[in-house]
């Protein structure tokens, strides 16, 4: 930053040429105050060996004949040449041998009012600061407390200094976490080879954990404390499995996009579960990574959780925030960062960013129909994406059933191609987009009080044909909520009846036991937690 005006040094020419003026008295030149005859009270005697140009000895005025002979000079001294009140009695002291201190008392008799004006900000020096000041040299926190007691308070701080100054401790914690993850997510770019184009998303494995999450949470909504706890422990074992593997995103989704849900965890105490969760979390973080911006984001994660829901929910959008611009500065608009948008806006809708994010997409779906055609599944993906904030946010469009019509046979197709070729990527991805595209419909219908067409839109989100996939579970857990806000309960319980009997395959089952019988720590937490539910609910 640029103070130049701080450093303006053109006031001080006029006091340098006033000063100039003032000194043709002692050098004898010809002066622009004139010299009255010295009044006979307080008039000089004056020695032979004085030349004519000898100053007059000072004397003080006698009465009050010599404050008004010497009326006149003073007032063009002061007032009309607008000197300093400490020039002025130093003129009238050499020059004229009038020597008086009282002046101030004398002017409000003669009716004088001068307004000394400060000077301007940009003409005053700088002043110095503290944080300007040198550093003290190391001592003991003794001495350090008392020279931080002696000085006085800092002036009121921008929104940015004071979060840099830490006046509170969450304060110093958002800001450890958001220069955590502008610090990992840069360097993680620089030497990671993962970084670059599609392979950050294609190298991404993928995680049960937040399925394990949107699962317990639906259980505990719904009051099966046992079977939501045992999806909770699932989750938690499943801890050490993401801390381990370092992947940009994959961090991000455990310590922000996964642990969301958890918000609202029906728990003895606003977020007891969230801040358990985030204590295990920051626990595996110190023993991967020790001092790491992993580490750090984790803490931060926890901290927040100490000061309630809202303090959680500005951390999680702050980091969210963040994410984006960062993404953005380093690989424009691209699949990754609007990805990150999409997942924003689901949760928190922002005006601006919203026309942002409709615009980019558009573009972005435009030149993926000429490079690839329009059934790609990266166009569909951008499309449900698409849709999926018109529906979240209720902004108007055209045509929105028909396109949402297209969009579920076009991933119908997808879905029959990737089950013919038996790929396990296209498999992963039909399972997102095709159960994406017709919960979305589900949404429309429900919206037109059309309860068969969207019963039949959710059969279509549910289906299994085998084992339980990853995003399954959080894709039923949508529907069954869906199905209890619009009270079709019938169909909401039978539901989760069928989840209930389908939802834990053996492998699943054979490790809950060889953790329970381990009796580690997550088992024990989770143990607690749920009994801490089940008392509740009694009382």
């Amino acid at each position: 930053m640029v103070f130049g005006a701080l450093h303006d040094t053109s006031w001080r020419h006029a006091s340098v040429g006033g000063y100039g003026e003032s000194k043709a008295y002692d050098a004898g030149h010809e002066s622009v105050v004139p010299s009255p005859p010295p009044p006979p009270s307080f008039l000089a005697v004056r020695t032979s060996s004085m030349s004519s140009t000898s100053v007059a000895a000072a004397r003080f005025p006698q009465d009050a004949h010599d404050w008004d002979f010497a009326a006149p000079i003073i007032r063009e001294l002061y007032m009309v040449q607008n000197l300093p009140l400490s020039r002025v009695i130093e003129i009238m002291t050499t020059k004229h041998g009038f020597k008086a201190t009282m002046y101030k008392s004398r002017f409000p008799k003669w009716g004088w009012a001068k307004n000394e004006k400060r000077k301007p900000p940009e003409k005053r020096a700088p002043r110095k600061s503290r944080r300007s000041a040198p550093q003290a040299e190391p001592g003991s926190s003794e001495m350090i407390a008392a020279a931080a007691a002696a000085q006085t308070p800092l002036p009121p701080t921008s929104p940015a200094d004071r979060l840099m100054l830490h006046e509170s401790p969450y304060a110093r914690h958002l800001y450890e976490s958001c220069r955590a993850l502008d610090i990992f997510i840069t360097s993680w770019a620089a030497r990671d080879p993962r970084w670059q184009g599609d392979t950050l998303l294609t190298s991404l494995a993928v995680q049960p954990l937040p399925s394990y999450i949107d699962q317990a949470v639906s259980h505990f909504e719904g009051g099966d404390y046992q079977q939501g706890g045992k999806f909770l422990r699932l989750a938690f074992l499943d801890v050490e499995v993401c801390i381990k593997d370092d992947h940009v995103l994959n961090i991000f989704g455990l310590l922000v996009e996964w642990s969301d849900p958890l918000i609202r965890f029906p728990g003895v105490n606003d977020v007891e579960v969230l801040m358990a969760f985030s204590k295990y979390v920051y626990q595996q973080a110190l023993i991967h990574w020790g001092n790491h911006p992993i580490t750090l984001m984790c803490r931060g994660l926890l901290e927040a959780t100490r000061y309630g829901t809202e303090r959680v929910v500005s951390w999680m959008q702050s980091m969210f925030r963040l994410r984006i611009d960062v993404f953005r500065s380093l690989r424009g608009t691209d699949l990754a960062t609007i990805s990150g948008q999409t997942q924003f806006l689901s949760r928190w809708p922002d005006h601006n960013m919203t026309l942002d994010y409709m615009q980019s997409q558009h573009r972005r779906i435009q030149q993926i129909q000429e490079t690839y055609g329009a059934d790609h599944h990266l166009v569909l993906r951008d499309q449900m994406a698409l849709l999926r904030i018109e529906l979240v946010q209720k902004l108007p469009s055209g045509n929105l059933e028909a396109r949402l019509e297209r969009l579920c046979a076009a991933t119908s197709r997808y879905k029959r191609s990737a089950d013919r070729d038996k790929d396990p990527y296209a498999a992963l991805k039909q399972h997102t987009i095709f159960r994406g595209s017709h919960f979305l419909l589900a949404l429309f219908r429900a919206s037109q009080n059309d309860w068969e067409k969207m019963l039949a839109a959710c059969r279509e989100v549910i289906y299994l044909d085998c084992e339980p996939v990853t995003p399954w579970g959080s894709f039923v857990v949508l529907v069954i909520d869906l199905l209890r806000e619009h009270g079709l309960h019938e169909e909401e319980e039978r539901i989760i009846a069928w989840k209930k009997s389908v939802e834990l395959s053996p492998s699943l089952e054979k490790l809950l036991e060889e953790e329970t019988a381990s009796g580690e720590g997550a088992s024990n937490l989770v143990s607690g937690l749920v009994n801490c539910k089940r008392e509740e609910t009694v009382e």
